[in-house]
């Protein structure tokens, strides 16, 4: 099954939505400029703690009781009761935007396709612009633990790769071939889990 549409995504939510259940990419099939979002399951505010907020299993079971009776009002009251004060919810938080410019930004593109393969969780967009064809494909592999994104073109271009928003520091490197970008998480949340 795939999901297919004409145009490049125009926000967030019109995005692909790939991963392994530890690495996500939002992905929108961009021509210009190929903006993919990133996610990372350890990427949080905080650290361990040995004050982990854990709910009690009893608080739980009469919750689902008041909610399955359809006493929402009653059972959101109940919990926000048997909970207040409680300080430990840390704030996930995406790690920012892999910015992929290709160096012939601005001219025309024509005979687009975006679709996400369903049966293989791969996004592919395929565009001409001046009459010269190109195909992007981007996956998170599960066994191999990263994502991958390919651009192939029928004539040669540039490509200015960088990273935005987040807790990017601006820190990079290159290693063995390996492009490095080093990131912060900010500090512990002292935000209340019910006011």
């Amino acid at each position: 099954m795939k999901m297919r549409f004409y145009e490049p995504a125009k926000c967030w939510q019109e995005r692909f939505p790939l991963g392994n259940g530890r690495l996500g990419v939002m992905a929108g099939g961009e021509t210009d400029t190929i903006v993919l979002g990133l996610n990372e399951d350890t990427l949080w505010s905080g650290g361990p703690a040995a004050d982990r907020f854990e709910p009690e299993e009893d608080y739980l079971k009469k919750a689902r009781i008041l909610a399955e009776e359809r006493r929402y009002d009653e059972a959101t009251e109940y919990l926000e009761k048997q909970y207040a004060g409680s300080t430990n919810s840390q704030i996930y938080v995406p790690a920012g935007d892999l910015v992929i410019r290709i160096g012939d930004s601005g001219e025309a593109y024509e005979d687009y396709v975006r679709e996400l393969d369903l049966s293989r969780a791969v996004m592919e967009a395929s565009w001409k612009k001046a009459g010269k064809a190109y195909r992007a494909e981007a996956f998170v592999s599960a066994p191999a633990g990263l994502f991958v994104c390919r651009i192939c073109s029928e004539r040669e271009f540039s490509a200015d790769i960088s990273v935005l928003g987040g807790f990017f520091t601006g820190e990079s490197c290159l290693e063995d071939g390996i492009w490095k970008v080093f990131g912060r998480c900010p500090g512990r949340s002292y935000l209340n889990l019910y006011v």
